[in-house]
């Protein structure tokens, strides 16, 4: 699935989900 990486080290996913 598609995911974005932010700096402060959080990874959420297309729909904003926090994983």
């Amino acid at each position: 699935n598609y995911e974005a990486y932010f700096g402060n080290g959080t990874k959420l996913t297309v729909l904003g989900k926090k994983c």
